[in-house]
């Protein structure tokens, strides 16, 4: 029996190519500096993963022959069933509730972990737990775990980075199947995880099996193509038909072809379905700021055409306050129109504190909006403005018209 799903080594190759050569031009295009980085990155892989092995080796009881030799006589077992000499140190570790196990490597050492909910929940059928150690030993013989830093530009992209996942997964089905010691211990193995321990045994494994029948619709290819797993029936089907004569009529339907072209956009985030809510959630978050930053930035550009007004008005006003020592009584003194017919001022009038300009804008914040424009002399005499004053709000203005910034 071939242990190696039909996809997982091209998909593998496709993979490191595609990884190797992301990084390659990574390294180039930065001149070296993405390898600091690298490095950087390194050094927080190993504190994080020292801290998973430190409370692996701190709180979960590692399995030998003086302590639960049952379950590591299973474990060595599966190991010799899978033709690994070098054997991982295996621990059983408490999980509340969740049915799992995890292969894990730090420091050139491998670990296999089996979760305290396995055991409880195939307690009808412990034999059943060399499924969960021979798929586990297989993520380390089949090297999942090395390199994965080299394949990680690969392991984001649409349909490939999931599509290896999932091979990957059908793989270590096979190896746990293997390591079984019956058919239907592997299928109660995979069972427990559909139904839990109280009903396993009563589950129909056929009709399961025929439940993959609905994934050839849109929603359901869509899941599982973005999905680091593949359908639990699909992956209860695939052992139960391993090694076996064909029946015909129990193949999965394809998936759906628009499907495919959604998941193709769909960018991997070991979210499964899920990345495309992330994708759509990352993406209202930042429209949530660029749009009223963008929206912001408009009425701005707009404000900015009234200063050449404004200048005008200054320039015009300076000339007719040195000569009269004050400021005009209307716009028509300094030669300009109290209202004027076009252009994105409206308005012109005097005030005590200075001049006050309407805006007309087709932006609801524009128009109508005043700035007043205000007088003061400087120490050599000379005639300085301030447009700090007005209605129009602070962050619409430029930066010498805001208070305090001037």
């Amino acid at each position: 029996m071939d242990l190696v799903y039909r996809h997982e080594k091209p998909l593998f190759l496709l993979s490191m190519v595609i990884g190797s050569l992301v990084w390659l031009a990574i390294v180039i295009g930065t001149f070296g500096l993405a390898l600091v980085y690298a490095l950087l990155g390194l050094l927080i892989y190993l504190f994080a993963q020292s801290g998973f092995i430190s409370h692996l080796r701190g709180n979960a009881v590692e399995l030998s022959e003086r302590q639960l030799p049952d379950l590591y006589g299973q474990f060595r077992e599966a190991c010799q069933k899978l033709g690994m000499a070098d054997v991982p140190t295996a621990y059983l570790m408490m999980s509340d509730g969740v049915i799992n196990a995890l292969a894990a490597r730090f420091l050139r050492r491998h670990y296999v972990v089996l979760y305290s909910s396995v055991v409880e929940a195939l307690r009808s059928r412990p034999a059943a737990l060399r499924f969960y150690f021979g798929h586990e030993l297989a993520h380390i013989k089949r090297g999942h775990l090395e390199l994965a830093w080299l394949r990680w530009p690969a392991s984001i992209l649409p349909l490939l980075g999931a599509g290896y996942r999932r091979a990957q997964e059908y793989t270590c089905d096979l190896h746990g199947l293997a390591a079984s010691v019956s058919r239907e211990d592997a299928q109660a193995a995979l069972a427990v995880l559909a139904a839990g321990g109280e009903k396993m045994p009563q589950l129909n494994a056929a009709e399961f099996i025929g439940q993959q029948q609905q994934s050839g619709g849109f929603w359901m290819s869509y899941h599982e193509l973005t999905n680091d797993y593949p359908w639990l029936c699909k992956r209860l089907a695939n052992i139960s038909a391993t090694g076996t004569p064909a029946t015909g009529g129990s193949a999965a339907p394809r998936r759906h072809p628009m499907a495919w072209v959604l998941a193709s956009l769909t960018p991997r985030l070991g979210l499964g379905g899920g990345s495309m809510l992330v994708m759509i959630a990352l993406i209202g978050i930042l429209a949530a700021i660029a749009i009223p930053a963008y929206q912001d930035y408009t009425i701005r550009s707009k404000f900015a055409q009234v200063m050449p007004i404004a200048a005008q008005v200054q320039s015009q006003a300076e000339a007719y306050i040195v000569e009269n020592g004050g400021y005009p009584d209307t716009a028509e003194d300094m030669g300009l129109p109290s209202n004027p017919e076009s252009g994105p001022v409206s308005g012109i009038q005097i005030l005590e504190e200075g001049i006050e300009l309407t805006l007309r804008s087709d932006h609801a914040a524009l128009d109508g909006s005043t700035v007043i424009l205000s007088a003061y002399r400087n120490d050599d005499g000379s005639i300085g403005w301030d447009c700090t004053g007005g209605t129009i709000a602070h962050k619409h203005r430029p930066p010498m018209c805001r208070p305090g910034e001037q």
